[in-house]
């Protein structure tokens, strides 16, 4: 490792996932001397700051006095009506919908980020966005980009299916292609606009019409364990590309205290089972209630992380659960989990050893779904129109696969001894070092 100290802005899209992403990989280089600064909006101020690191917090006029996540769960709810379509059908109705909303969100914050970046002087930008910031893209040190969703979301690769697609790796190319144009006309004119906005404040233009940014031509480094890594299909070139297998926070990976399962659980015979929505998907009531309703009359016990809208929806007599859980602490102790799909989670759950059935609602999801599947670490379900047959019968096939727990424990062993995000710093040290020496 070096054995100079550098200073990193981290620049993370406004939603837990990118955060806490950022947060784990800051945590490493901090270990190793180096100084991290994060530049966000108000509503991470907090969390991170209590993490020991610097911020830097940008201005975002049209959401004063609003939490970021207020933001993202008013838009859940007002496409509800589009969650229960396909990924093909979502692509109109659901995802390009949100691209106005993020486009405007960048142009919005863009010039306080540029203020702060040229204040604060860093040596190099770690980004996570799906969206180009011409404040960072533009700087004058390397960036490097963080791809904390499925990979298959951020690339454009013909040799594997679209991301947000759910389509698998072997599967019929012709639906591919369909996937892709119906993702370009769907984005075209938010695309094309933001496309003659970038350039015109001196940013790059974009490469792939549909992609909002581009992968940095420095270094890119994507949240991916290697039992779920595409390179067996679509090799990358290693001094761009980086999987990381797990982004776990060291605050919260190291804690001494432990959760206890509640006692009116403790006391019910049964499988102890996880169910976690994520934070957006779980705004759904009626999918939640769908949930319980189906899991209420099985003979396992269930933790279930009930969202921010837990209030309003009860709980069967099998169940036990919060609006928010130490989710860490969870995986540990249960046997199963049942999840929406999202990629930290996923990447916890294998951290801990954990088979998974995947209950995806939108975007990389999908993705992540059909790669457990494919790899034969754990079923994909409907959480809409999946039966409760469908749903039992998943549960106890994976809670009776012997092998499957056994291969589950050794890739957790493996990835908790995983070097991967020591070489990710080592990697950063260097295009930063690289870049120091042309300049």
């Amino acid at each position: 490792m070096s054995t100079k100290t550098y200073q990193i802005c981290f620049v993370p899209c406004d939603a837990f996932g990118h955060v806490n992403a950022c947060l784990g990989l800051a945590q490493s280089l901090t270990q190793f001397g180096h100084k991290c600064v994060f530049v966000v909006n108000q509503t991470w101020k907090d969390l991170i700051v209590g993490l020991g690191f610097d911020v830097e917090v940008y201005i975002e006029a049209h959401k004063e006095g609003v939490n970021g996540i207020d933001v993202w769960i008013k838009s859940m709810r007002e496409s509800r009506h589009s969650l229960i379509l396909s990924s093909f059908d979502k692509i109109r109705e659901f995802e390009a919908p949100g691209w106005p909303t993020m486009t405007a969100d960048v142009k919005t914050f863009n010039t306080d980020v540029q203020r702060i970046i040229d204040s604060v002087k860093p040596d190099a930008i770690v980004a996570d966005n799906l969206i180009s910031v011409p404040a960072v893209v533009s700087a004058d040190v390397p960036w490097i980009d963080l791809i904390s969703c499925n990979p298959l979301y951020y690339w454009s690769d013909e040799r594997l299916p679209p991301g947000g697609s759910g389509y698998p790796t072997n599967g019929d190319k012709k639906l591919w292609q369909e996937f892709r144009e119906e993702t370009y006309s769907a984005y075209s004119d938010e695309w094309h606009s933001f496309n003659q906005w970038l350039q015109s404040v001196g940013a790059p233009a974009l490469q792939h019409c549909g992609h909002f940014s581009n992968p940095s031509p420095f270094l890119n480094l994507y949240l991916c364990p290697q039992e779920l890594d595409y390179k067996d299909i679509a090799p990358k070139d290693t001094k761009l590309w980086l999987n990381i297998d797990s982004l776990i926070r060291s605050d919260i990976e190291t804690q001494t205290k432990t959760f206890e399962i509640p006692e009116e659980l403790r006391q019910k015979s049964g499988k102890l089972i996880y169910l976690s929505m994520g934070t957006l998907c779980c705004v759904e009531l009626s999918l939640m209630r769908r949930l319980v309703s189906l899991l209420s009359h099985s003979k396992h016990r269930f933790i279930i992380s009930k969202g921010p809208l837990g209030e309003e929806y009860e709980l069967a007599d099998n169940m036990w659960g919060q609006n928010s859980l130490p989710q860490l602490q969870v995986l540990r102790l249960v046997d199963l989990v049942l999840t929406h799909g999202g990629n930290n989670t996923v990447t916890e759950t294998m951290h801990f050893g954990k088979p998974l059935i995947v209950l995806p609602v939108f975007a990389d999801q999908y993705d992540n779904a059909q790669r457990v599947v494919e790899k034969g670490l754990g079923l994909r379900l409907d959480p809409f129109f999946c039966s409760q047959s469908e749903l039992f019968e998943a549960i106890d096939e994976l809670l009776n696969d012997s092998n499957l727990s056994q291969r589950c424990l050794k890739i957790s062993e493996r990835i908790r001894k995983s070097e991967s995000k020591a070489k990710a710093v080592k990697r950063i040290e260097e295009v930063i070092q690289e870049y120091q020496e042309k300049s």
